[in-house]
């Protein structure tokens, strides 16, 4: 079980660190094609999800669970991330951080924040409780007044479907009053619906009248309507890295289905280290061998097998080597939350994040620039 909790918290934290660059982008704006960025967080967190189900972290399951139907709802309407929610976004991360980080403790039974999760599931909750939003356009035609009927009817009949928000009419179509006939119909609408209805339902309205009249009725983006009042964002924190968005950090995936990474426990490297150290003496040693021998041949086999141990010796040893990214990319998590409770604006640039160090030189330097970093916000 312990394994199992191990390593469902290492996958979480390495999705986590992943998507954090994306996050960053989709906070400020730049994240690029809407449908790619919300394909790459979905998976995320649904990878998440379904590995924190299979030990039964059900905090973890019901929020994740929640999110993930958000983004599918969001993915599904093709309307691109409305500005309240790139904000919901990252701060839901920053939460499932959190969730993480109680399941490590295991304290997955113990609330980190009921007040952050109510307010994050409640607004995640509007999203997916939101009405679709319609516009129409109308343009009728003349000779409805003539045949009986009260344009401001169909106003009614839409209030039935749902609430109409705005109402504009037009008057381009109106002729000058010398040449205006009374008995026609010069009217024309501009219509904002909220429905949780089909398009064929607003069709029915208008079907009588159809015939010499233009209209027009498609679905809009209001998304951030569903948030107003509901949720309000972190204070923004930007983050600059040197590597380009299209061009991850070197040691990280794109988030794609297929990863070129393995996992390989530590305690494996050491040992693979320590038996490419005896290959090495057992090497220098056949190569003084070969060389009293006086073997020609031997002695060029034996400098052929010593240059190839090198090459391995340095590749092996650079397994060991990982880009200080891997610490640089927990840090807007750390400033977002700091600059929040701080009331503060915080604008984090990371440079340098392809310099390569050792694991364990890594492990020994997160802490203290963790601290390094908020005692910068606390006192800077």
């Amino acid at each position: 079980m312990e394994k199992a909790r191990n390593a469902v918290v290492q996958e979480a934290r390495e999705l986590l660190i992943g998507v954090e660059p994306i996050l960053g982008q989709v906070a400020t704006g730049d994240a690029g094609d809407a449908g790619d960025t919300v394909n790459e967080i979905f998976r995320a967190v649904h990878t998440i999800k379904g590995s924190a189900a299979l030990l039964g972290f059900e905090r973890l399951v019901g929020f994740t669970n929640l999110l993930e139907n958000v983004l599918g709802h969001v993915r599904d309407k093709q309307s691109g991330l409305p500005d309240a929610l790139r904000a919901l976004l990252v701060e839901c991360f920053d939460y499932i951080a959190d969730l993480v980080d109680a399941v490590a403790a295991h304290k997955e039974d113990v609330e980190p924040d009921i007040g952050r999760r109510e307010r994050l599931s409640q607004a995640l909750q509007a999203v997916l409780d939101a009405p679709r939003y319609w516009r129409i356009e109308l343009c009728f035609n003349e000779d409805l007044l003539r045949s009986g009927m009260d344009p401001t009817e169909f106003l009614r009949l839409l209030h039935s479907l749902g609430t109409v928000h705005d109402v504009h009419t037009r008057v381009d179509s109106i002729p000058p009053a010398a040449v205006m006939d009374p008995e026609s119909c010069y009217l024309s609408f501009s219509i904002l619906l909220a429905a949780s209805c089909q398009r064929e339902d607003i069709d029915g309205i208008f079907e009588f009248v159809r015939e010499g009249s233009e209209i027009s009725v498609h679905e809009v983006d209001v998304l951030d309507d569903a948030l107003d009042g509901g949720f309000s964002g972190p204070q923004t924190v930007l983050a600059h890295s040197t590597h380009s968005p299209s061009q991850p950090a070197k040691g990280h995936t794109t988030g794609h289905t297929t990863s070129p990474l393995v996992r390989v426990p530590v305690e494996r490297l050491d040992a693979l280290v320590d038996l490419l150290g005896d290959l090495v003496i057992t090497g220098a040693s056949a190569a003084q061998l070969a060389s009293r021998h006086g073997d020609t041949a031997l002695r060029d086999a034996m400098g052929t097998l010593e240059r190839l141990i090198g090459q391995m010796r340095e590749a092996t040893l650079g397994l060991r080597m990982l880009p200080i990214n891997e610490v640089f990319e927990s840090l807007p998590r750390l400033v977002r939350s700091v600059a929040r409770d701080s009331a503060k604006e915080v604008t984090l640039t990371m440079t340098g994040g392809d310099t390569e160090l050792d694991k364990s030189l890594l492990e020994k330097i997160s802490d203290p620039l963790m601290h390094i970093v908020r005692n910068a916000i606390d006192h800077g």
